[in-house]
């Protein structure tokens, strides 16, 4: 290779070193400017800032992981109440909204969108906002308690009133005595009243029933102090051309938190159709989360000792959050008549199942029920039927409750229906 050659080549290499090495530092420099604003991005890194209160970089983080992450709820509700703490109402607003198109059952997004509506001063749109939270966490005592804020800084002091004994009866505070209202007391008392009116198919026609009972719960107020309630009560039945009335208490105490053990039992004098006497109990035991493990037992005796009936029945109710409970109950009862007038004594077993599910949306109390099989129904024979079941019960306000129910039940020899209603006084 001559020596011209030699300068060529090494001219030619030199050249594509250079380049070769100005494509490395370009692609370093551009990985370089593309991965700095990502760790910027970072969720993390808004709520750093806005832990440090430096709102600005705060919503400028999570304004790069919107862009990153459009269906990112988190990033929406985090930029909206930095912006609210800047006084950006609107863009506040517009993100509570994004964040809610989401996650629309979420109560922390329509709380938060419902504080800076406050803010603003749109206190009815506010005040919707809690409502819709308070669907999903009617037992949340704060959310109350800002409703009745709200309400309070709208000069609604019958609203706020309301808003704040019902966060008083939920954690036993005195916000209503702000407004001059006396403190809530945290023991309660409680009358309940009620009829119903039934008509069969068949020749039984129309019969009816009234109750009154009076109960009273008190909650715990401390590690040794436990939860406890009784009811008393009377119930008049006319059934079969007949009339019973009957005397019946219940009672429980929660041991601790997850267990509740109950007592109950009935006197009928001179029953016709109701049992002589019934005792029973049972227990509630929260074993995982929202579920809790039910028990009920129950002895009945009719005419004068010569007919028993032993009920058992074991369920389930589940709360998958505040606004719903739905229980089932498996029943399975014994009925043994005992010989009489030359015939021998007869032993029937059944069995039955029942479900119902209830609703909790603020003031408004809905629940529907089914249930299907053999149920004992002395003096009447063990028949199969079906029966489905539905009532509301509204709160006016925290002393005062109406109901209403509705009830229909098919069996072999007659159908039923059933309209029934009643007030609830708290005090």
């Amino acid at each position: 290779m001559n020596h011209l050659s030699f300068l060529n080549l090494h001219r030619g290499f030199s050249i594509r070193s250079g380049f070769i090495r100005s494509c490395v530092s370009r692609t370093l420099l551009l990985a370089c400017t593309v991965s700095a604003p990502m760790y910027a991005m970072s969720l993390d890194d808004g709520l750093a800032a806005k832990k440090d209160k430096d709102f600005p970089r705060a919503e400028a983080a999570f304004s790069a992981v919107i862009v990153s992450e459009p269906k990112n709820a988190q990033a929406w509700a985090e930029r909206a109440t930095v912006r609210a703490w800047q006084d950006k109402y609107d863009a506040a607003i517009a993100d509570w909204r994004q964040a809610l198109v989401l996650s629309p059952t979420n109560a922390d997004f329509h709380t938060g969108l419902a504080r800076v509506l406050n803010w603003k001063g749109d206190r009815s749109a506010a005040l919707s906002e809690i409502d819709r939270a308070l669907l999903t966490k009617p037992r949340d005592p704060e959310l109350w308690q800002l409703k009745g804020d709200i309400a309070h800084a709208d000069h609604n002091r019958a609203l706020a009133l309301t808003a704040y004994r019902e966060a008083d009866r939920l954690d036993h505070g005195d916000r209503a005595s702000r407004l001059g209202d006396d403190p809530w007391d945290p023991t309660r008392w409680r009358v309940d009243l009620n009829g119903v009116r039934d008509h069969y198919s068949n020749a039984r026609g129309t019969e009816s029933g009234f109750g009154l009972a009076l109960g009273y719960h008190h909650p715990s107020e401390g590690d040794n102090d436990y939860e406890w309630f009784a009811t008393g009560g009377l119930t008049q039945l006319n059934h079969f051309g007949a009339h019973d009335l009957t005397i019946g208490t219940e009672a429980g105490i929660r041991l601790y938190e997850p267990l509740l053990i109950r007592v109950d039992g009935t006197y009928t004098p001179d029953a016709d159709f109701e049992p002589d006497w019934r005792v029973g109990g049972g227990i509630d035991l929260r074993i995982i989360g929202p579920v809790t493990a039910l028990m009920d037992v129950r002895h009945s005796e009719y005419r004068d000792q010569q007919q028993q009936v032993l009920l058992a029945a074991p369920g389930l109710r589940i709360e998958p959050f505040n606004a719903l409970t739905i229980e089932g109950r498996y029943l399975a009862s014994t009925d043994h008549l005992s010989a009489q007038n030359g015939q021998q004594s007869t032993t029937v077993h059944s069995q039955a199942w029942q479900g119902r599910l209830t609703l909790n949306l603020g003031r408004l109390h809905p629940y529907i029920g089914y249930a299907q099989g053999e149920e004992p129904d002395p003096p009447a024979p063990t028949t199969y039927g079906r029966s489905v079941w539905g009532g509301l019960v509204f709160d006016l306000d925290r002393n005062l409750s109406i109901r209403a129910d509705v009830a229909y039940e098919d069996r072999a020899d007659w159908t039923r229906t059933s309209l029934g209603g009643g007030v609830i006084l708290r005090f």
